[in-house]
């Protein structure tokens, strides 16, 4: 999809909403079913993705700081909410390390800014 130096002249620049439309993008061109949630009211779900059948539910950071507990928290509960298999947050940033033991004990996946590159590097390449 695109290089790692151009991440940080694209990404970093997004608000929240155009963050959380060019992780829709990516899910979908991957041939994932993705749907957003409303903009309020999304019980700390942003995404609801489907891999092999299993409901993901994703909640979306696009911070400069480390992202803590409550986003691990709101993605957990969101999880229950939409009934899904799974929880992941997914951060142009990375997690404190309470959000990284939270995480390990609700079994929430995060995906920090290493990964979220190479995963976008890894697009760009299939492309």
């Amino acid at each position: 999809m695109f290089q790692r130096d151009t991440f940080s002249e694209t990404v970093d620049y997004m608000s929240g909403v155009e963050f959380e439309n060019f992780i829709a993008n990516v899910f979908a061109k991957k041939g994932y079913p993705v749907q957003l949630t409303p903009a309020s009211g999304d019980q700390g779900v942003d995404l609801l993705l489907t891999i092999d059948e299993r409901r993901v539910a994703i909640q979306l950071k696009r911070y400069t700081g480390p992202v803590g507990n409550a986003a691990v928290q709101a993605a957990f509960a969101g999880m229950f909410h939409y009934k899904a298999k799974e929880a992941w947050v997914i951060t142009t940033s990375s997690f404190t390390p309470g959000a990284k033991q939270l995480a390990k004990s609700t079994g929430v996946r995060l995906i920090d800014r290493n990964e979220l590159e190479d995963w976008l590097s890894d697009l760009r390449e299939e492309a």
